[in-house]
């Protein structure tokens, strides 16, 4: 749920104006410093929880608060609202709401970033898989 990068990406990024993401200094724990050549990606853009179809999901309620948190079942699939999502954003990130443990959100990336990166073959430890968009 959390990327980072190089300042090989944090370029190609910026050379190609993702939208939606800003890249925060990662500081070294004891020392205070910024390590060199690591950025933390932050999607600038959350995804509402009305914003996207939950199905094939466990939902459990918390009995203290009240919060809910969604399962994902093997076949789950993100579904999401087209009409919550701008064109011109490469990245959105969901609440965190995901998961049996701490919640964590699912972070989603433009089919025009996934093209890019796979042409520069900069994908291969990543996993991207399609959200469904619907009216």
């Amino acid at each position: 749920e959390t990327i980072f990068c190089d300042d090989y990406a944090k370029e190609i990024f910026l050379q190609n104006h993702f939208q939606g993401v800003v890249f925060e200094t990662v500081m070294w724990y004891r020392k205070d410093i910024a390590l060199p050549n690591v950025h933390q990606l932050c999607f600038t853009n959350i995804l509402p929880t009305q914003a996207l179809l939950l199905d094939k999901v466990d939902i459990f309620e918390c009995p203290q608060c009240g919060r809910k948190k969604y399962i994902p079942e093997t076949t789950f699939q993100l579904h999401a609202k087209q009409s919550y999502l701008d064109p011109g954003i490469d990245f959105y990130s969901t609440e965190s709401i995901f998961g049996s443990g701490r919640e964590h959100p699912i972070l989603i990336a433009s089919n025009r970033v996934y093209r890019i990166l796979r042409n520069m073959k900069l994908i291969r430890n990543l996993c991207f898989e399609p959200v469904i968009l619907t009216d």
